[in-house]
């Protein structure tokens, strides 16, 4: 559990540092808010903040990443930038699917552990990130990692 933590603390750095990037003065109107901003009418629309599954081109689902924006197709087709270990590099809309919520089941199992979890990492969110997060940050952060312990566990 600890190095999915972790990995929760390095998306929010990711996430920092594209919106820093698209926040600059030469990217004003580059990136954008909706997929049907990009595609006109797709099966799906996906919009800024919500959490897809991504497929990788191996057919390896991997869930929970928040969609950052959206640009105009690459020569590959990627346009949806997602809040993962190559948060800057565009991918295709077709390998996403919008994640579903969690289960009651799996919230019960998670919220025993959220809070005692979420006070053991808030100090090194301050360090590493360099800002104090509330404890319902941190909690979001490890509800996010138990959420996709408790999935994978499934698939086992």
């Amino acid at each position: 559990m600890e190095i999915l933590i972790q990995g929760e603390i390095q998306k929010e750095l990711h996430k920092r540092q594209f919106y820093e990037f698209a926040n600059k003065k030469e990217n004003k109107g580059y990136f954008l808010d909706k997929l049907s901003d990009v595609q006109g009418a797709p099966d799906v629309d996906i919009s800024v903040g919500q959490l897809v599954d991504y497929t990788s081109g191996n057919g390896v689902v991997h869930p929970s990443f928040e969609v950052l924006a959206f640009s105009k197709p690459t020569s590959y087709g990627g346009c949806v930038y997602l809040n993962f270990d190559c948060y800057w590099f565009p991918v295709r809309p077709e390998r996403l699917k919008p994640a579903k919520p969690a289960t009651k089941e799996e919230m019960a199992a998670i919220e025993k552990k959220i809070t005692p979890t979420a006070l053991k990492i808030e100090r090194r969110l301050e360090y590493i990130l360099g800002v104090r997060h509330s404890r319902g940050e941190a909690e979001k952060i490890v509800e996010n990692a138990l959420l996709q312990i408790t999935r994978r566990e499934k698939t086992k």
